[in-house]
């Protein structure tokens, strides 16, 4: 991950940043038009409540109260990745007969050329969403290399964790058929996560990390028996880390 490629520290703003991601979903209830919504009510209050407080206490954080040093993401765009696809990152890795093709994708816009990909996707989602409800609870407060703040989620019990396998297999044979096509796996690692924000530079994120514990503690009591829950998983394009748009890519 590289900050730089996400944010504009001279502006501190989000920059261009375009890709595609799988992420879970609570069903159209929970989303308004095509961008991610602010009620997720459906959730326990799971959000409602981590957005209150961590905004509560990151204002008097002398790091994530200053724009200079942090940007928080809005509360529309927060979401949770189940599996990244082609983004601005990895996009230069691409063959260029295939860069045309992933340029369209990523705009949601698609063609005749190159089904399989959009099949093979269309049906990972199709199987994910055969899975059913996922449970997560707060697992930590975590700062990434001192360049994102996230909080780590866990299965919330065992039927949840039993489900969450079944979605890595479901993960692998996407990030399989990538590598084998294309010459590398987009997104191996899945380590269930919500990023609140990114740090301008690295030294913003090491002047934080001596509060990290703290804050930790405060989101971890007031998240204590509230759990996360998604019963779906839909495709996401997105232009930069705060603007999220629904795509369908389902074949008939």
């Amino acid at each position: 991950m590289n900050t730089k490629i996400k944010i504009c520290s001279k502006d501190f703003d989000w920059i261009d940043f375009y890709g595609f991601s799988i992420l879970f979903d609570n069903g159209n209830e929970h989303f308004k038009g095509d961008l991610l919504a602010n009620d997720f009510l459906k959730s326990g209050d799971f959000y409602k409540i981590l957005y209150n407080k961590f905004y509560q206490l990151s204002e008097k954080d002398p790091v994530l109260g200053d724009k200079n040093h942090f940007l928080k993401l809005p509360f529309s765009s927060w979401h949770v990745t189940v599996w990244d696809g082609i983004n601005k990152g990895n996009f230069n890795m691409l063959k260029p007969n295939y860069q045309t093709f992933f340029e369209r994708f990523m705009e949601g816009r698609f063609d005749n050329q190159h089904t399989e990909i959009i099949k093979i996707i269309a049906t990972s989602l199709r199987w994910m969403n055969d899975i059913g409800e996922i449970k997560f609870s707060f697992r930590k407060l975590f700062n990434f290399q001192n360049q994102v703040l996230v909080i780590s989620l866990k299965p919330a019990d065992i039927d949840s964790l039993d489900k969450l396998h079944k979605l890595k297999l479901i993960r692998n044979n996407l990030n399989k058929y990538f590598l084998n096509n294309f010459g590398f796996a987009t997104c191996q690692r899945f380590l269930p996560h919500s990023s609140l924000g990114y740090f301008v530079d690295e030294k913003s994120g090491s002047d934080f990390s001596k509060n990290n514990q703290a804050l930790d503690l405060e989101l971890s009591k007031s998240l204590k028996s509230k759990t996360l829950e998604f019963n779906a998983y839909s495709l996401f394009t997105f232009k930069n880390m705060a603007s999220f748009y629904k795509i369908n890519v389902d074949l008939k």
